[in-house]
């Protein structure tokens, strides 16, 4: 099914023309009227980067240690055009995280990153992966994005938000019911010969109630066989993968050897010819043999729009194949002294307009300040607030813990749409069942050697902290309502998807399976205020502590 010819080596390109305003038009060697060249373009973690990013962030950093301002959405669409007017034949992919969900960025939060898919859709994006930050809004929100209508947060545009144009691949995602939420692949056409195009989600990014990462290499190979059977021999992966490479030393360096992205690219079915990955900041360049020996690229472009993945394809006309000796690839640098795209520059000021009024239309009141800061209990006044929101937003629950971490800044008493996104980061919320003991563990799992992170409860939850006690016997007295929790009874407890990622060091929740909620804490928090302004701002002990 694959000849010799992937046995051969990879063209290199030099970092230098990634750092050069661009590289020349491609040619094969030795190019034949049999080839047909195929220019694949790839952005990757763009991260809703419609501005130039600031700070060590706007730099990508070379081969000699120097650093080069990079990135900004009209840099990249400048770019985009010029390399693809060297091809003839191109396309242009992402390998995920095209939004990120809690980003400073006023314009993209609020507008709950319909912006950056309305770009990716002006720039022709024919496909891409699902990322981590494209799950982690929960798949209610990803199916929107990707099918387009109205968000619940805010008043319905006039039309409608149309959705992604291009589909969002992930052939290993499976929905709670072990249902498909993503198409594995997708077929482009050249002059009638196919490309394939998978993409897969690393398991290291598997954090959340709602889907299930099934096994990359497996789901990869399924893929490529479905796709040889459409008959498809060229085939490009697209792979998100959140590990960092450990010493790459410039953008066409590799370093990544220590990577998930490294070992599927050496694991993966011989059918997949180049594998471009994303999942971080840094860029590196990799050729990777296949399980026979055969070179192949592996490319990660540089986050928040710092470099373009370019991968040129060669192709035999007769059989479809990927001439693996003829296929070059390099990252291309974003940098800032080109002409930045008009009609970009034209489109993110519209954003940037709409973000503003939005910001300062207002929800309600507070009938006092809701803070950030922690009393001695641990809690806050604006968690216990978040935490009666969503209460209200689920009537069928018992109590509700929420991570500390989601809090940014005080809440006024004055409230905005602007506010509210300042104040808390966005984070979808689920419902699980767990046993009085189970409850009571993750209470305990509260309290750790090296900082205590204290959920932030509802008013129907109350239990009282032994200070001076150790670790695994602090809680006691548990209570929901004026009722003691029964080690053996079920209570449903929401939670959200910080407590339910497996690093938070919460463990207890992952004995049961959460159901997903289609509401998310920002959500919440404006219906509450919304319904029952001027809200009170829970002043109550909901935790006490105790000392010998």
């Amino acid at each position: 099914m694959h000849g010799s010819q992937r046995h051969m080596p990879i063209l290199a390109v030099s970092s230098v023309l990634a750092v050069s305003l661009l590289a020349a038009p491609i040619a094969s060697a030795d190019p034949t009227s049999n080839d047909l060249e195929v220019r694949i373009l790839t952005i990757g973690d763009f991260n809703s980067a419609l501005q130039p990013p600031e700070g060590d962030q706007g730099t990508v950093t070379q081969s000699d240690g120097t650093r080069i301002e990079a990135g900004g959405a009209a840099y990249v669409g400048t770019l985009l055009d010029q390399l693809r007017r060297q091809a003839n034949k191109s396309m242009l992919l992402s390998a995920g995280n095209n939004i990120q969900p809690n980003s400073g960025d006023e314009t993209s939060t609020l507008l709950h990153h319909e912006p950056t898919i309305d770009l990716l859709n002006k720039w022709n994006v024919d496909a891409s992966a699902v990322g981590g930050h494209e799950l982690a809004d929960g798949l209610p929100e990803l199916l929107r994005k990707s099918n387009g209508g109205c968000h619940a947060d805010r008043p319905c545009d006039d039309p409608p938000f149309e959705g992604a144009q291009y589909p969002h691949l992930g052939a290993n995602i499976d929905g709670p019911e072990g249902d498909a939420v993503a198409s594995p692949f997708v077929i482009r056409h050249f002059d009638g010969i196919p490309v394939g195009v998978i993409g897969v989600t690393s398991r290291s990014t598997d954090n959340g109630a709602a889907f299930h990462l099934a096994d990359e290499l497996e789901s990869i190979t399924r893929s490529a066989e479905a796709l040889e059977f459409f008959g498809v021999k060229a085939m490009v992966l697209l792979l998100h993968d959140p590990d960092s490479p450990e010493s790459p030393r410039g953008p066409n360096d590799c370093g990544a050897e220590n990577t998930r992205a490294y070992a599927i690219a050496s694991q993966a079915t011989t059918q997949v010819d180049a594998i471009i990955t994303s999942g971080g900041d840094t860029p590196y360049y990799c050729t990777v043999a296949d399980p026979e020996g055969s070179d192949r690229v592996l490319i990660h472009p540089a986050g928040f729009g710092k470099s373009i993945a370019v991968t040129d394809l060669n192709i035999d006309r007769t059989t479809g194949e990927v001439r693996r000796d003829r296929v070059s690839a390099f990252n291309q640098i974003v940098t800032r002294n080109v002409e930045p795209d008009p009609t970009v520059e034209e489109f993110i000021r519209d954003a940037e307009n709409k973000a503003s009024a939005l910001s300062e239309r207002r929800v309600g009141e507070l009938a006092d300040i809701a803070t950030r800061d922690s009393a001695e209990t641990g809690e806050s006044g604006l968690g216990k607030l978040l935490a009666d929101a969503a209460a209200h937003a689920h009537p069928e629950a018992d109590a509700v813990l929420l991570h500390p971490g989601l809090i940014r800044a005080d809440l006024r008493r004055v409230v905005t749409y602007g506010d509210i996104h300042a104040a808390i980061a966005t984070a979808p919320l689920a419902v699980t069942e767990l046993t009085g003991a189970q409850l009571r563990d993750l209470l305990e799992q509260q309290f750790r050697d090296d900082s205590d992170v204290i959920l932030q409860p509802s008013a129907a939850l109350s239990y009282t902290v032994d200070n001076d006690a150790e670790l695994g016997h602090k809680v006691s007295d548990p209570r929901i309502g004026d009722e003691p929790i029964s080690p053996t009874d079920t209570y449903r407890i929401v939670v959200d998807s910080h407590i339910l990622d497996p690093a938070s060091g919460f463990t207890a929740q992952h004995e049961t399976t959460p159901t997903t909620s289609d509401k998310n804490n920002t959500d919440a928090l404006r219906n509450y205020i919304e319904s029952n302004t001027p809200v009170a701002v829970g002043a109550d002990e909901r935790i006490s502590r105790t000392s010998e």
